[in-house]
């Protein structure tokens, strides 16, 4: 499957710090679910909202309540993603994820950073 990367032109975050390794290990598991999932393609996107850092991984797959007979999947994967948002704090402010099932079929998967 192809996979998309959106950055709007001029639109690039400021510097944001995080946990690098969680970060990513948090990301991996979300991309390796879109990429189990989608049908034809993955949409990775990068955005700052409400002084957030939003990281984005978008597939075009079932959706929820789709069954993942993938011998590799452990399950664990959003309950380890909402632990490293959490372990991100700004004041009292913390991380978070969203997962949102998209209209048009798939899932969105986001990462919200303080």
């Amino acid at each position: 499957q192809p996979i998309h990367v959106a950055i709007a032109e001029g639109e690039h975050p400021a510097y944001w710090y995080f946990d690098r390794r969680l970060v990513r290990l948090a990301m991996e598991a979300a991309l390796n679910n879109a990429l189990r999932f989608a049908r034809s393609a993955v949409r990775l996107d990068l955005r700052q909202e409400n002084d957030q850092l939003v990281m984005v991984i978008e597939d075009d797959g079932p959706g929820f309540g789709a069954h993942d007979n993938s011998p590799h999947s452990t399950g664990l994967g959003t309950a380890l993603c909402q632990r490293v948002a959490q372990a991100h704090r700004l004041g009292e402010r913390s991380g978070h994820i969203s997962l949102i099932s998209r209209p048009q079929g798939g899932m969105r998967f986001e990462l919200w950073l303080p």
